[in-house]
């Protein structure tokens, strides 16, 4: 995993005095798009995973904060996570239209965001549910099903063996995906907007490092029902973007690709980019290190998010939607 030195170097600092910067982690995410009722004994199993391994793996770095999607800033968590999470999974809010988060972390003060942490959010919208919407607008009619999971580790855990690999595959298979990743990112506290100001202003940051993903799914989310959000050194299809993969043919790597390949049991598949996650570089030197993510991103082209809908991402930073779809088309290849 990534040495002091690396993630010194990833390190986004906060305009504030004292404030706590943006750090790197290494992230699972897990996209959904069926109705939340449908979700929820899916995402308690998913949840009871994170917690099960964060119990086993990071006791020493408790999740100790929490913040609701109604809440302004995090506060001392009063319960154990796991019955925390129950209250979300099972209050009568998580069945209705409308907007259910929860977000647990690590750190040693409630504004000082850091890994381990889990995160779950949902917006759940009827069809009418804006009556007043003026008929030339571009919104897309429709129910809005967009929910993610996602777990956050210090990028220095020490995996053993194929552990990582193994939880998000059990995660998907507790609950099946619309899509997700797993790789390096950044974990910060998102409600922070003067350190969104700062992660906006260390985009480049994204476009040296190719294979961390973008830090923020809650901008991410919005193009659930879309096509394939992020390629990373894990990535998954749901059964129905599996299925729409393989109509152009059967989904197989050359064996000297370095590309892992596993069949979920809804279908669905998960691809690995070589052994272990990496930053990756724009360098020619490490080209060969960025093969296995570039020969996924070509393989799953037809599964992409198409150019109006990646414009629509409030990415931090990106301003040139230019810009913006040659970073998401990084692995994918040109127009």
């Amino acid at each position: 995993m990534l040495s002091s030195k690396e993630q010194d170097t990833l390190v986004i600092a906060h305009p504030g005095k004292g404030a706590a910067p943006a750090r790197a982690c290494f992230e699972i995410v897990l996209f959904y798009d069926a109705p939340r009722a449908e979700l929820k004994a899916g995402l308690e199993q998913v949840v009871a995973l994170c917690l099960d391994f964060l119990a086993r793996r990071h006791a020493d770095a408790p999740l100790g904060w929490y913040r609701t999607n109604t809440m302004s800033k995090s506060a001392a968590l009063k319960s154990d996570p796991r019955t925390t999470f129950d209250g979300v999974l099972g209050g009568k809010a998580f069945v209705k239209p409308g907007i259910v988060g929860l977000h647990l972390h690590a750190g040693p003060k409630a504004t000082a965001m850091e890994a381990p942490s889990l995160e779950l959010l949902s917006l759940e919208f009827d069809e009418d549910e804006d009556e007043d919407e003026d008929e030339d607008d571009e919104a897309e009619e429709g129910p809005v099903r967009q929910t993610f999971v996602r777990l956050c580790l210090p990028p220095s855990t020490q995996p053993e063996g194929r552990e990582l690999f193994e939880l998000a595959a059990a995660c998907a298979a507790a609950q099946s995906v619309y899509c997700g990743h797993a790789g390096y990112s950044w974990i910060w506290d998102s409600g922070d907007t003067t350190l969104g100001e700062a992660m906006g202003r260390h985009k480049a940051l994204l476009i040296k490092r190719p294979a961390m993903g973008y830090h923020d799914p809650l901008t991410l989310h919005a193009a659930v029902g879309h096509g394939l959000i992020q390629v990373g050194w894990l990535t998954l299809l749901g059964p129905a973007m599996a299925g729409q993969a393989q109509e152009a043919g059967p989904l197989q790597f050359g064996a000297d690709s370095r590309v892992g390949q596993s069949t979920l049991p809804d279908g669905g598949v998960m691809l690995v980019a070589g052994p272990e996650p990496i930053v990756g570089s724009r360098d020619p030197a490490d080209d060969g290190a960025m093969a296995p993510y570039r020969a996924i991103g070509q393989r799953l082209a037809g599964l992409r998010m198409p150019d109006d809908i990646v414009e629509m991402l409030d990415m931090e930073g990106f301003d040139d939607d230019e810009v913006k779809l040659e970073w998401y088309l990084r692995f994918f290849g040109h127009r």
